[in-house]
C-alpha cells in the first residue's frame, strides 16, 4: 500500500506574498489631510488647478512631469522590490513604502529644481518676489506625501 504526504515546501506563503501585492497599491500626491492653508483654498484644490490647469491658469504638471521623467527608473524600481516581497525578504506594505518615499522625494526635487514647466510670467515674479514655480508659501509641495493602502480602499 502507497502513502501520499502533500508537504507545502513554501507555496502556500508565496501564494499569500503574490495576493498581497495585488491587494495593496502606493498613491503619491496631495492627498488632502491636514490640508489648512490658512486661507480659502486648500492644497488638493491648487495641486488639481496646477496639475491639469483650468480656467485662465497654464497646466503647471509637478506630479506627471515627475513620473514622465522617471517613469523607467520606478518600473525597474518596482520590479526589484516585488522579486523581493515573492522572495519572502520584504512585505508589501515596506516594498510600497519604499516606492511611494522615492516618488515623493523625486515630486520635491521637481519643485526644489525649478523644473516645473511652463515658466511664471514676470509680473507673477515680481508679485511673488521669486522666480520659483509653484512655490509661493510652500504649502503645497509641503502636501506632497503618499499612501499605502488596499486596492479599492476610499481614500
Amino acid at each position: 500500500m502507497f502513502k501520499f504526504a502533500d508537504v507545502d515546501k513554501g507555496y502556500g506563503a508565496l501564494k499569500k506574498r503574490v495576493a498581497e501585492i495585488k491587494n495593496r497599491k502606493v498613491t503619491v500626491g496631495v492627498h488632502g489631510k491636514d490640508d489648512n492653508r490658512g486661507d480659502f483654498t486648500t492644497n488638493v484644490e491648487i495641486g488639481t488647478l496646477h496639475e491639469f490647469g483650468g480656467a485662465n491658469m497654464q497646466e503647471r504638471s509637478f506630479l506627471r512631469a515627475t513620473l514622465d521623467k522617471h517613469g523607467s527608473e520606478y518600473a525597474a524600481f518596482a520590479r526589484e522590490l516585488a522579486l523581493k516581497i515573492v522572495a519572502g525578504s520584504m512585505t508589501s506594505e515596506r516594498a510600497l513604502g519604499l516606492l511611494g518615499e522615492k516618488v515623493k522625494a523625486d515630486v520635491v526635487a521637481m519643485f526644489n529644481a525649478n523644473e516645473i514647466r511652463p515658466d511664471i510670467s514676470e509680473a507673477t515674479k515680481l508679485r511673488k518676489g521669486s522666480s520659483t514655480v509653484l512655490i509661493d508659501t510652500g504649502s503645497l509641495k509641503q502636501a506632497i506625501d503618499y499612501i499605502v493602502r488596499q486596492s479599492g480602499a476610499a481614500l
